[in-house]
Parts: C-alpha cells; structure tokens; sequence
C-alpha cells in the first residue's frame, strides 16, 4: 500500500496539470516494470488515491526529461494484510493489520490508509520523554567562566598582582630622576622622567662645591 501524503510531479514554469511526457510516477504489481500497471501513470500537482498491490511486491518507476522537471512527493508505503485474526494492529476504519512498529512513529502520518489516523491516537501511543543533550550548553559555560575566574583572582584575590609582576620584569630606578624606566629603553627614559639629566648633574656638582665651601668655612 502506497498513501500520497503531497504530490508534485511535473514541469516547473509549465501549468501544474501538464501532460505526463517531462515527468512521471508508475506503479507496477509486481517484482518488475514487467508486470502489470496499477493505475494510471502519475503526474501532475493532484494527490493521487491509493496504490493497493496484490501480493508482498510493488514496483515504482519514476522517469523526468530535463533539468526543469519537478519531483517532490512524499508517500508512506505499509506492509498490511486482511487478516481477521490479527496479532499486531488492527486499524479501526479499514480493519487492516498492520504491524505495530510502524504505529506512533511521531510523524503525524497514518500507515492504515484511507485518512485512517487510529494508528497514531494518543491513546494507543505512549508519551515518550526524551532528554536533551546539554553538553555543548556545559562547553560553552566552561569557556566563559575559565576567563572570568582568571580576571576574578588577579581583581579580588590578588589586586594589582599582574601589574607589579609586570613592573618588576621591565623596569628600573631612574634614581636622578627619581622615576622608573624600562632596562631595555634607557633613551626613552631621558624622555620619560620629569628632570634633566644634564641640569639634574650641573646641580650636584654645584651642591657638591656648596658643600666644600661649608666644610672649610668651618674650618676657618
């Protein structure tokens, strides 16, 4: 048994009851193209009826000319039988058998034919609760947190930690300025510090004069 759920078979640009020459679907009853053809050769936008067999075996042609040809269906094919004494499913409007696995398959399609939906009613389909895969929220949430952890330690635990170990790894003690420099940039440390170089040293050779003058002074 073949039920159509939506049929679009035909050529795109053209009207949608074209003939059947750029697309098609057949059936066939039987293992082979060679057997006979169960009903009309399919096309067109309308939903077809239903495709019933009459063994275990169905054969489907498909055929399209071009690149304008359109093939979108969606058909849900079921195994059944007609069976009185059924050990599985028995639909309710038709009275098919069917198997009880291709019951409740969360799909919303009826596998007994005919707008018979018995096989999904949720009286005879148990709630099924599934689990949500949270591992990529929890890989998310640990690359956000490591960083603020780190920010947290050097802020609260250890304030101003980074920065005076940064200190400490490039810089020394302009001690005529009374700044601090960089080792590697002492040029840029002329530049820097707030005094003179040249006038901080005129000064301590004068204070030093100063000093000898004052000693001798005493002296006297």
């Amino acid at each position: 048994m073949v039920d159509f759920r939506w049929f679009d078979v035909s050529r795109r640009y053209d009207s949608p009851n074209d003939d059947c020459d750029h697309a098609s679907v057949e059936f066939f009853d039987g293992h082979s193209t060679s057997s006979s053809q169960l009903g009309n050769t399919l096309c067109g936008t309308d939903r077809p009826s239903l495709i019933l067999s009459s063994g275990s075996s169905l054969t489907m042609r498909l055929q399209a000319s071009g690149d304008f040809s359109v093939m979108d269906f969606r058909a849900i094919y079921t195994v059944f039988s007609d069976d009185t004494s059924c050990s599985s499913f028995t639909c309710t409007t038709t009275s098919r058998c069917i198997d009880s696995t291709v019951t409740c398959d969360n799909q919303g399609y009826g596998n007994c034919g005919e707008e018979d939906f018995s096989d999904q009613e949720d009286a005879d389909c148990p709630v099924v609760y599934t689990t949500p895969d949270l591992r990529p929220l929890l890989y998310a949430a640990l690359v956000l947190l490591l960083p603020f952890l780190f920010l947290l330690y050097f802020c609260c635990w250890r304030p101003g930690y980074m920065v005076w170990a940064c200190g400490c790894w490039r810089r020394q003690s302009c001690r005529d300025c009374g700044c601090c420099c960089p080792v590697q940039s002492r040029g840029l440390c002329r530049r820097i510090c707030t005094c003179d170089r040249r006038a901080t040293k005129s000064n301590s050779v004068g204070n030093l004069r100063e000093d000898g003058r004052m000693r001798r002074e005493k002296a006297l």
